[in-house]
């Protein structure tokens, strides 16, 4: 157990083919967590691009434990069709085993917004009680979400960080102005662009040519993925 570990929430959102996957790859990659876990779409990504095993069952989410390996789990062959019940399992397997690994775990969590079918429906437990009490098993979690408005508000309401690439959808860009985020700045990002907020410093950054009056020189990103 380690109480002074601050969690790390962050929403990664934006359009198709904007460039927040490539991102997200590329923060994992550098981040030093000691283990690794990804709930994996049909694409497969991180197998794909970043070598990680890739599981479908308890039995290979173990294997890759025991070898120290991050993993990327697929619930479509034991869960066809039902993908909310695929990530309560997923989920549960990796909070319950996490609990006992020592060190740092990062959860790499693709397309939230499908792990409940409905912004207000019920969240898996074991995904709540690990953003509620996470930190003390010192889990940080990245989320990816293409339609944030349709991400259950009680996972919003955990969030650190939130990181936009481009969104013209009306309901997108409603819910990122009430975070605080320059809608027009969003719609105008270019592919690759994003726009860093930092939640509870109220601070944000980005990469943006166009906007160099977002760039905030505030509270340090807490993420060991973005230090590198």
């Amino acid at each position: 157990m380690n109480f002074a570990h601050e969690a790390v929430h962050q929403l990664f959102t934006g359009m198709s083919g904007k460039g927040k996957s490539t991102l997200v790859r590329s923060l994992v990659a550098r981040d030093n967590a000691r283990w690794k876990f990804a709930f994996e779409t049909y694409k497969k990504e991180f197998p794909r691009f970043m070598n990680w095993p890739l599981c479908v069952d308890e039995p290979t989410l173990l294997r890759a434990v025991q070898a120290g390996q991050p993993s990327a789990f697929y619930s479509a062959p034991l869960f066809p069709g039902n993908r909310v019940e695929g990530f309560s399992f997923w989920i549960r397997w990796v909070y319950e085993v996490g609990k006992v690994l020592p060190g740092r775990k990062l959860v790499i969590i693709e397309e939230i917004e499908k792990t409940t079918t409905h912004r207000n429906s019920p969240v898996a437990p074991a995904f709540l009680e690990m953003l509620d009490e996470g930190r003390a098993a010192q889990f940080d979690v990245i989320m990816i979400a293409q339609r944030l408005s349709t991400v259950n508000e009680q996972i919003r309401s955990t969030l650190t960080e939130i990181c936009t690439f481009q969104h013209i959808d009306p309901d997108q860009l409603d819910w990122l102005d009430r975070e605080n985020f320059d809608r027009r700045a969003v719609t105008e990002l270019e592919r690759g662009e994003y726009i860093w907020r930092d939640r509870e410093a109220g601070t944000q950054r980005t990469n943006a040519r166009r906007h160099p009056q977002l760039h905030s020189a505030g509270k340090t990103n807490r993420s060991a993925a973005v230090k590198g």
